[in-house]
């Protein structure tokens, strides 16, 4: 489990990434972002709806995706509210893939500290 300073958890918190954020997407996910509050806070949130599959699936599959984000949290800048979407590919996704995929996603929206963004 994410700590909880790092955690979205109210729905105006998701709706605020939603409304204002951008996007990016691969073939797993669907990554939403937005600059928010102090630069030393990053908050991540994860979605996945009931096309997806039954709980059992969409509880597997938030849990891979949370684990595979707590490797990723020292390497993501700080400063920005991020909600990982899952899509309907994403049922029964191994925890490579996952971390594969949020890997991708920062780096393409510049959010990877490790890497320049690509454009």
């Amino acid at each position: 489990m994410l700590s909880a300073p790092n955690r979205l958890k109210k729905r105006a918190q998701f709706r605020y990434a939603y409304k204002k954020g951008r996007s990016c997407a691969n073939g797993f996910l669907s990554m939403v972002y937005v600059r928010s509050g102090p630069p030393a806070a990053l908050r991540v949130g994860f979605s996945v709806s009931k096309k997806i599959g039954n709980s059992v699936v969409r509880n597997r599959t938030k849990r891979v995706l949370r684990a595979a984000c707590r490797e990723l949290l020292p390497y993501i800048r700080p400063g920005y509210m991020v909600v990982f979407v899952a899509r309907t590919g994403c049922a029964g996704i191994t925890y490579a893939q996952a971390l594969q995929a949020q890997q991708e996603l920062l780096r393409r929206a510049g959010l990877d500290r490790r890497v320049s963004p690509q454009k």
